[in-house]
């Protein structure tokens, strides 16, 4: 992982990998681009400093470094100038958009706001990117910093048949890459 490091290119990640299924004990360190992440890829864990959660709330949790803050927050679903699709009673897009998250019926929750902020800069993520991103936990979100400039958001949503994991790679200005899968 010091490869990945010492190395300039943003596009590299360290990570630790399932090698068979999610057998713990067949995980493999490697390296490789965010872009060749996929649904074949069994993520463990990232190989980097995992930020501690500074400030929980019921609907927010918040990230703190010397140079950054992440703040997530959650607020009730509402629909309101959307155009719902439902498919067999399954609710399925919202303004043409897959949907993820969601099990039976309407959402509960969405995400209200994921704020990326470098010396008092803000560098968040547009709404666009999660608007259809739904039932966030989290207390499942995890928060890395790569390097001075970049951080890794991990969140794992949803629950039984809606579970889904949503990883946001920012870096010192903009999110460069968002990669959804299904952790199983």
């Amino acid at each position: 992982s010091s490869r990945v490091r010492e190395n300039s290119n943003t596009n590299l990640l360290s990570l630790s990998i399932f090698v068979s299924g999610y057998d713990e004990k067949e995980t493999k360190d490697t390296i490789m681009s965010m872009k060749k992440i996929n649904e074949n890829i069994l993520i463990k864990d990232f190989n980097y400093n995992q930020l501690k959660s500074i400030k929980k709330g019921v609907n927010s949790i918040n990230y703190h470094t010397k140079d950054y803050k992440v703040e997530i927050s959650k607020m009730l679903f509402k629909d309101m100038k959307t155009k719902i699709t439902f498919d067999d009673k399954e609710f399925t897009t919202i303004n043409g958009k897959k949907t993820w998250g969601i099990e039976d019926g309407l959402p509960k929750y969405s995400i209200k706001q994921l704020n990326v902020i470098k010396n008092n800069i803000r560098i968040g993520i547009n709404s666009s990117e999660f608007y259809t991103l739904f039932e966030p936990n989290l207390e499942y979100t995890k928060v890395y910093k790569t390097d001075k400039e970049n951080i890794i958001i991990w969140m794992t949503n949803g629950d039984g048949a809606g579970a889904y994991s949503v990883i946001f790679f920012m870096d010192k200005t903009k999110l460069v890459h968002k990669y959804i899968y299904r952790p199983f």
